[in-house]
């Protein structure tokens, strides 16, 4: 993909200088894009639930033909953009961070999309006659029947592996200490062993040079990734903590010893 052209796309949208040809172009790529997040999204959803799981384009469209289906989805996520314009506009000249935020935006778009088809799903009751069950439960290895807890679930633990991802790939290991520090409940008593013999005069200092590294973060993955400030208190429950307790376990013992 092409991510230069996209945008370049998006910013003729939104201020109006879009012609006929370049939109067709714009609408192909965006096509592509919606195609290869579907068929991501359904991979890590088969990881997930550890069973086989169809392109989730099959759950969006059902029984509607899939080239008006992908049709209508692109008609109906550029809407979705053009109504979002003034959380992205000062993207539209930075290449590589406007083309993250449009695609995180189709995955997130495509999630609820499917979230709402999962709510619209009629409870389903499990016969006792055996038949029924076997065909049950195919209906489950194929993934046609998915609970919305399950979904629910999916959901939080996708988001929440992307969001270590993007952690551990924009965080050195030197500075995970400031986050463990200023994020993670009860950090300032937990964790200044995590500077060894230095004293707390010294941390504190240290840690209010670094407080707007931690700021400038948390502040990207609400503007760049559209990260919600739940998923980020979840992260810091559930992810960052234990990485805290990992570090406290192999720094501060050894200081300790």
């Amino acid at each position: 993909m092409n991510y230069k052209d996209l945008c370049s796309f998006i910013k003729n949208l939104v201020y109006n200088r879009l012609n006929p040809k370049d939109l067709i172009l714009f609408r192909k790529q965006l096509k592509s894009l919606i195609n290869r997040t579907a068929l991501k999204l359904s991979s890590k959803l088969e990881k997930q639930l550890q069973t086989e799981v169809k392109n989730i384009m099959e759950t969006l469209c059902g029984n509607e033909d899939r080239k008006e289906c992908l049709e209508e989805l692109v008609s109906e996520f550029t809407l979705h953009l053009l109504k979002r314009k003034e959380g992205f506009i000062h993207l539209l000249s930075e290449e590589k961070r406007c083309y993250a935020y449009i695609a995180t935006s189709v995955r997130n778009f495509l999630i609820d999309k499917w979230r709402q088809k999962i709510h619209q799903l009629q409870p389903v009751e499990i016969s006792t006659n055996q038949e029924e069950k076997e065909e049950f439960g195919e209906k489950i290895k194929e993934g046609e029947v998915l609970t919305e807890s399950h979904w629910e679930n999916y959901i939080k633990n996708t988001e929440l592996l992307e969001l270590k991802e993007v952690f551990e790939k924009e965080i050195p290991q030197k500075e995970i200490k400031y986050f463990c520090y200023l994020l993670v409940k009860e950090g300032k008593k937990l964790y200044p062993c995590l500077w060894r013999e230095k004293s707390k005069d010294a941390i504190y200092k240290d840690v209010s040079r670094n407080r707007k590294k931690v700021i400038a973060f948390l502040e990207k993955l609400r503007d760049e990734y559209g990260v919600s400030l739940e998923l980020m208190e979840t992260f810091v429950k559930e992810v960052l903590s234990e990485k805290c307790e990992k570090l406290r376990s192999s720094i501060c013992r050894k200081t300790e010893d």
